[in-house]
């Protein structure tokens, strides 16, 4: 994965006003009282600018904001977690296939997050299964995971998944209220829209 490129003010660091100026002969109380007025306000200036890069964050990484603060940056400690930390990565423990031929059978929790994902789609956006699987290979976050495949192999894909035979979890995952808490944990969510094994 290459190194995310931040644009704009994400781009370019605080440039703090440096209030360093040279005191003629010590300075006088005054001179000196409103040279530290200076610095307060520099440093409100800046807490201001970081406040403001802060919730740019959050956009660009995704993470909506529910107006609960602290779920909010929890949820976008682990999205930059799984971004810029190894030890957050997920790795396939088959290795790929070389050569041509029909790909790698995917394992179940490959199927799940494919139907997840899918479903996930078509009531957000209230389209068909079809578009959904344009819009995962097309838009962020669902790109990072299923961008390098086809619009037609991920509606294979998610047939396959809707069948017991491939997908064993399925029964599971539309029967049961505890695996779908499981996946209103805040991790689970930002696992399930960044998981792509390498």
């Amino acid at each position: 994965m290459s190194p995310r490129k931040f644009s704009g003010p994400l781009a370019n660091p605080i440039v703090v006003e440096d209030a360093r100026l040279p005191l003629p002969d010590g300075g006088s109380p005054e001179y000196r009282a409103w040279f530290e007025r200076q610095k307060k306000i520099e440093k409100v200036r800046c807490i201001i600018e970081a406040r403001e890069k802060m919730n740019l964050l959050f956009e660009e990484f995704s993470v909506e904001r529910t107006g609960d603060d602290e779920r909010d940056f929890y949820r976008l400690t682990v999205a930059m977690a799984l971004e810029f930390v190894p030890g957050f990565r997920f790795v396939s423990s088959q290795k790929k296939k070389k050569g041509k031929g029909r790909p790698m059978k995917w394992d179940d929790l490959q199927y799940l997050h494919l139907y997840a994902d899918v479903t996930e789609v078509m009531k957000r956006k209230i389209c068909s299964q079809s578009e959904a699987c344009s819009i995962l290979t097309k838009m962020e976050p669902y790109k990072l995971r299923w961008g390098k495949y086809r619009k037609r192999t991920l509606e294979n894909r998610f047939i396959e998944a809707t069948d017991v035979e491939h997908n064993s979890l399925i029964l599971l995952y539309s029967q049961s209220e505890a695996l779908k808490s499981l996946f209103d944990d805040p991790v689970s969510e930002i696992f399930g829209s960044t998981f792509n094994p390498a």
